[in-house]
């Protein structure tokens, strides 16, 4: 697994969580910090519209019961993300976000991870981008629902993200140059190897032979 940041995901990465995994764990998580049961949950569900949410239902969400093929049988909706985070008083963040102790990496897209709850936290919240998006973008609809002084966090973070992206191309381009820099110079050393042992097979005297050095150092 490539550890960056949100990166990419290798053939020998760790196993990663879903998005419903993550609010799976974080429905019981809640609602047993409450002190209540998945038939309370189900009850409050019912009582607030939901009556399909039962507990039978609750408990496939929190759990996920695999299948054979280790996909989740029963994933979240937004919808239901949104109902449950209402019926249990909390925001619906606090179930998006895995538990700050999870080591788990999470999925967000078919390759694409998010290592750590913070990191988690700070791109749902637009604080912070992930590696292959766009931050002229990112932070652009980050900032048509900020206000100051969030609104300026956001432009110093999107002022970073662009620095450091350019600092990456100059970086990048500073060792192309470095290394045509390299090649060329391995090259005149190599003509001029050849040259001086081409001159002294033919014998060329100690004079002739600083007289050439003398032009390559001219032609420099």
């Amino acid at each position: 697994m490539t550890t960056e940041t949100g990166g990419k995901s290798s053939p020998n990465a760790s196993p990663a969580a879903t998005m419903s995994d993550v609010v799976g764990d974080r429905i019981r998580a809640t609602r047993k910090r409450r002190g209540w049961s998945a038939q309370k949950l189900a009850d409050q569900l019912a009582a607030a519209g939901a009556p399909e949410l039962s507990m039978f239902v609750i408990s496939n969400i929190e759990s996920g019961r695999r299948k054979a093929d280790g996909k989740r049988r029963r994933e979240v909706s937004v919808d239901e993300l949104f109902l449950i985070a209402y019926v249990l008083g909390v925001p619906p963040v606090h179930l998006l976000v895995p538990d700050e102790d999870s080591e788990t990496p999470v999925e967000v897209a078919p390759g694409a991870r998010v290592d750590g709850p913070n990191l988690m936290l700070r791109w749902i919240r637009g604080d912070q981008t992930l590696p292959g998006v766009d931050p002229r973008g990112f932070f652009a609809a980050t900032l048509e629902h900020v206000q100051a002084p969030d609104g300026q966090q956001t432009l110093a973070e999107y002022t970073r993200n662009v620095l450091q992206n350019q600092a990456r191309e100059i970086v990048g381009q500073l060792n192309a140059q470095t290394k045509e820099l390299a090649d060329q110079a391995a090259q005149r050393v190599s003509s001029l190897a050849e040259r001086l042992d081409q001159a002294i097979s033919s014998g060329a005297t100690g004079e002739e032979l600083q007289a050439l050095l003398r032009e390559v150092q001219k032609n420099e």
